[in-house]
């Protein structure tokens, strides 16, 4: 990847998480309402989405996203619906991988370290 490719990517990645950030302050968590059935539902809607508008340009998908209004939007919402999801998943530490216990500030019993601040609590 090339550097300017990648600044491109981290661009990208930064905006998909302060647009989740403004949806959660809006919705809250109504995205897992009913835990991983609705994020499982939550992503095939998405999915779906993707999938029909790829299909409008024989799947391919860089055409799709760049001519539907809607596709970037989809993509983005597929996306966000993934984050959200490795996120909650992330919560058990069983699963989590090693490498993102430091990331995450996270001892390796999966309980935040010493420099974890719980945003719910504060403010």
């Amino acid at each position: 990847m090339k550097p300017h490719e990648k600044e491109r990517l981290q661009k990208i990645a930064d905006e998909i998480v302060q647009t989740i950030i403004k949806k959660d302050e809006a919705y809250g968590s109504s995205w897992k309402s009913h835990g991983g059935y609705s994020a499982f539902f939550n992503l095939d809607r998405k999915y779906s989405r993707v999938e029909a508008g790829a299909e409008q340009f024989q799947f391919d998908l860089f055409k799709a996203t760049i001519e539907l209004e809607e596709g970037r939007d989809s993509l983005e919402d597929l996306i966000a619906y993934a984050l959200l999801t490795l996120m909650e998943t992330y919560t058990v530490p069983m699963q989590m991988p090693d490498r993102l216990h430091a990331i995450l500030d996270l001892d390796q019993s999966g309980e935040p370290g010493p420099d974890y601040v719980d945003q719910d609590k504060e403010g």
